[in-house]
C-alpha cells in the first residue's frame, strides 16, 4: 500500500450516518473509512438528514450533516454545501482530492450537481443497490411484480406497478444527473457481475469505466463441518419483507421443530419462543461478528430469501465463511449467482418448494453430507483493502476557504439538536 500524505482527504457522499445506521452501505463505509485512516487518508462524509427534510422541503429548505473522520462537524442547509466543505477542509488543514459518491437517496440532485461542477473534482461512483434504477423496488406491494427481474421503466410488468409514475420521474432525474456528470466520473465500481449487468442495462453510457470490485476478498478451501442431531437453520440480518422474513415464518410454522432448531442472528428483537435469538450487530465492537457466531453455533443452513435483486449481500459471504449451506430463491440476485457458482446451497422457484425440501429431512441430510464432504467454501474472508485504484495522487483543486460566516446561530442550533438526537 502506498504511503499517502497525511493531509490528503476525500469527500464521501452517502445517504445516512454510517456510524450509527445499520445496512449494507453503512457496513461497507465503516470498514472502508477505517482502511482510509490507516493509510493516513482523511475523509469528510456528508449525508442528507432525510427525516428532517421530509418536513422542511415544503418550506424550500433541505439540510445535510457533515463529519470529518468520525468527528461531527455540523448541520447546514444544502445550498451552503460548497462553503461548508471548504470550511471543514481548511480547518482540518486537508486537501480534497476526489469525491466518492455512494448513494443519491435523499439528496437534492440540482444542488448536488451544481456542487460537483463547481468543485470539478474527479468522481468515483460506488453502486451498492439498484434503487437508482427503481427507488420503490423494496416496497412490499411492488415486490409482487418485481420478483422476476430488476425493475426497468420500459418493461411491461412495471406498467402494473403502483409506483410507476413516481419511479419514472426519479429514474429520469437520476439518468440526467449522471449523464451531466459523465466527464467527471472516472470509474464506476459495482460489487458483482449481477450488478454490473443491471446497472449498464439502465446506464449504458458508463460501460467503458465500470469495473467489478467486491467488498470482501476470500479464498476457496475445503472445510470440514460437524453435523448436528437436529438440523440447525438460521435467518440472518434484517427482518424485513424484501429480505424474506414472512417466508421464514412460514418455514417455522410448517416444518417439524423436533427435527429442526431455529435461530435468528441479527440486531432486531424477535418475540418467538421457537427461535433462538443471537445478537449480532457490527456497529458494536464488543459483539462477535456474524461468521464467528454462526461457527460458534454450528449452523447447518442459512436462509437468505431476498426477494429483490441483491447486488452483493454481506450475509451471504459471512454464512459461506461459516460453512453454512445456503437456501435462496432464483430471484435473489448475487446470492443466487454465487450459490450456483460455488455450489454451496440450493435455489428454489418459490417458498413452497423450499418447505417441501425441508420437510424431507432425509434429502436435507443427504445434501448437507454431500456439501460437507465435497464442497469448497469461501474462507479467510477479509475486507478488500485496495484503495489505490480509486485515489488520485495529484492535487486537483485549491481548497481556499472563502465564506467565514459558515457557522451562524441557526446552524449552531441545528447542529446541537442533531448531535443531541442522532449521535
Amino acid at each position: 500500500m502506498k504511503d499517502y500524505n497525511k493531509n490528503k482527504c476525500i469527500l464521501i457522499v452517502s445517504h445516512s450516518n454510517f456510524l450509527i445506521k445499520s445496512g449494507g452501505v453503512e457496513k461497507f463505509l465503516r470498514n472502508y473509512t477505517v482502511i482510509l485512516n490507516k493509510n493516513n487518508i482523511h475523509y469528510i462524509n456528508i449525508f442528507p438528514i432525510i427525516e428532517v427534510n421530509k418536513r422542511t422541503k415544503k418550506l424550500g429548505k433541505e439540510y445535510f450533516a457533515a463529519f470529518f473522520d468520525s468527528k461531527f462537524k455540523g448541520v447546514w442547509s444544502e445550498d451552503k454545501i460548497t462553503d461548508a466543505i471548504y470550511f471543514i477542509a481548511s480547518k482540518e488543514s486537508c486537501e480534497i482530492y476526489n469525491i466518492q459518491l455512494h448513494h443519491l437517496h435523499g439528496w437534492n440532485l440540482d444542488i448536488l450537481n451544481h456542487f460537483f461542477k463547481v468543485t470539478h473534482l474527479p468522481i468515483y461512483l460506488f453502486i451498492h443497490d439498484l434503487q437508482m434504477i427503481c427507488p420503490s423496488m423494496f416496497q412490499p406491494d411492488a415486490n409482487k411484480m418485481c420478483m422476476q427481474m430488476v425493475p426497468n421503466i420500459e418493461d411491461k410488468i412495471c406498467n402494473e406497478c403502483p409506483y410507476k409514475d413516481y419511479d419514472r420521474i426519479i429514474h429520469t432525474k437520476i439518468s440526467l444527473f449522471l449523464s451531466d456528470l459523465l466527464l467527471l466520473v472516472k470509474k464506476v465500481y459495482v460489487p458483482s457481475d449481477n450488478t454490473r449487468a443491471h446497472f449498464l442495462a439502465a446506464f449504458p453510457q458508463f460501460e467503458n469505466i465500470t469495473v467489478i470490485r467486491g467488498h470482501l476478498c476470500f479464498d476457496l478451501e475445503h472445510h470440514i463441518i460437524d453435523s448436528n442431531e437436529q438440523i440447525r437453520i438460521a435467518y440472518l440480518g434484517s427482518i424485513s419483507e424484501h429480505k424474506g422474513y414472512k417466508e421464514w415464518n412460514k418455514i417455522i410454522d410448517q416444518i417439524d421443530n423436533n427435527k429442526y432448531k431455529f435461530y435468528y442472528f441479527g440486531a432486531a428483537n424477535i418475540n418467538d419462543d421457537r427461535v433462538n435469538c443471537i445478537n449480532v450487530d457490527d456497529r458494536n465492537p464488543q459483539l462477535k461478528g456474524m461468521a464467528e457466531q454462526l461457527k460458534l453455533y454450528n449452523i447447518d443452513i442459512s436462509f437468505l430469501w431476498s426477494k429483490s435483486q441483491e447486488t452483493y449481500c454481506y450475509t451471504y459471504y459471512e454464512a459461506s465463511e461459516a460453512g453454512s449451506y445456503i437456501l435462496t430463491n432464483k430471484y435473489s440476485g448475487n446470492i443466487c449467482d454465487q450459490v450456483n457458482k460455488i455450489k454451496n446451497g440450493k435455489t428454489f422457484d418459490n417458498i413452497f418448494e423450499c418447505i417441501k425440501f425441508l420437510k424431507d429431512t432425509d434429502s436435507v441430510n443427504c445434501n448437507l453430507e454431500k456439501f460437507r464432504n465435497n464442497n469448497m467454501i469461501p474462507t479467510h474472508v477479509k475486507i478488500n483493502d485496495n484503495i489505490d485504484d480509486c485515489f488520485q495522487l495529484e492535487k486537483i483543486v485549491d481548497n481556499t476557504f472563502r465564506n467565514k460566516r459558515i457557522y451562524t446561530r441557526k446552524n449552531i442550533i441545528l447542529s446541537y439538536l442533531y448531535k443531541l438526537l442522532r449521535v
